[in-house]
This record gives structure tokens, C-alpha cells and sequence, in this order.
């Protein structure tokens, strides 16, 4: 099976932070009023996160990872819940106060790029309801604050919905970038929310 773009798993070579450290769930809202917590991935979430993904459709699963996955290896999981919170962020979205992830969004670069990849997952039934639109908004600020310059997202060319979202957020389409089958989208992240 083949595995997911290198950038989205590569694991940064700093430690990471411990895990009592992280911030507690933040509550987003989403433009039609509704509220959902996000809070960075812990180690603890493995059988949480292979439940979700075990709930996304082949389609969305083969958009997740560019490439058809029927079952996302536990090696996998593992290393999707490994990053160093510093260079690399997965964030997971919930009903507020609830236990079962409906949403996942991973922020990476290496130590040294002034650029990061990101990557959303929903859940089949919590879409259509702004959740993806506002864990963009949260993930993009998450990157500015954490003094990224850019954002990119490497999209199927038939992944419409997720093509339109970003375009509505502010990303464009980088043809030199892009390669037969996928599209790669960029935006630049405003100065003045930067770590400076």
C-alpha cells in the first residue's frame, strides 16, 4: 500500500513536548453557530483515532492520503500521533465535551521549512455543518502563530469540496507545484499574526 505524501508523517527531529503540557480543548464555532472542541492528539487517542478513521469513506480516506488505503495500519496511526507540537501539530476536532473524534487536522513542515503542509479529515456525518471551514481557520492560525510563511495543501484534482473550501479561505492553485492528479493549493500567512 503506498503511503501518504513524506511531509504529512515525517516526524521533526527535536523533542516533543510532554503531553501534560498541551493546551486543554479550545471550542470553535462554526459560521452557522455551531460549537465543537479542538485539542492537540496524545498517545492515548490511538484507539479513538483508528475508530474514526474506520468511519470515513474509501473516497475520503483515499483524499486523506493520496492513494487508496482500505485500512489505515497501525504503524500509521502511531506515527499520526507522534508529532512534536513545535514544528508539527495534529489537532482533533469533538462533539463539545465528547470522547469520539469527528474531525482531524494535521499541520507539518520540517525543522528548518518556512512552509507547512496541512491535511483535514470529517467525519461523513458531521459534514456540511462549517466544521472543516473552521478547523482551517484554527489550523491557519495555529501555523501564522507559530511563524510559518505558508501554507500548502496537495489536493486530488476530483476533491472538489476541499478544492472550493480552501479557495473560499484564501488559497490559490500553484501550478508549479501541482502534477498530474493532484493539486497543489498555497496561501500566505499575514505577517502580523506571526511569533515574532
Amino acid at each position: 500500500m503506498p503511503s501518504p505524501p513524506e511531509s504529512i508523517v515525517a516526524f521533526p527531529e527535536e523533542a516533543p513536548l510532554r503531553e501534560s503540557l498541551l493546551p486543554r480543548r479550545h471550542t470553535l464555532e462554526t459560521r452557522s453557530g455551531r460549537h465543537f472542541d479542538v485539542r492537540a492528539a496524545r498517545s492515548v487517542d490511538l484507539p479513538a483515532l483508528r475508530l474514526f478513521l474506520s468511519r470515513i469513506t474509501p473516497e475520503d480516506l483515499r483524499y486523506r492520503f493520496l492513494s487508496p488505503v482500505k485500512k489505515v495500519p497501525d504503524g500509521l496511526l502511531q506515527q499520526l500521533l507522534g508529532y512534536d507540537h513545535v514544528h508539527a501539530e495534529h489537532f482533533l476536532a469533538f462533539e463539545q465535551n465528547g470522547a469520539a473524534i469527528i474531525a482531524s487536522a494535521i499541520v507539518a513542515a520540517n525543522r528548518k521549512s518556512e512552509t507547512a503542509e496541512i491535511a483535514i479529515c470529517t467525519r461523513p456525518d458531521y459534514k456540511d455543518l462549517g466544521l472543516s471551514w473552521a478547523l482551517l481557520e484554527y489550523v491557519s492560525r495555529w501555523a501564522s502563530r507559530h511563524g510559518f510563511c505558508e501554507l500548502i495543501a496537495l489536493e486530488a484534482i476530483d476533491h472538489g469540496d476541499a478544492l472550493q473550501l480552501e479557495r473560499e479561505q484564501g488559497f490559490r492553485v500553484d501550478p508549479d507545484r501541482s502534477s498530474p492528479g493532484l493539486i497543489c493549493m498555497t496561501k500566505r500567512l499575514h505577517p502580523s499574526d506571526r511569533k515574532h
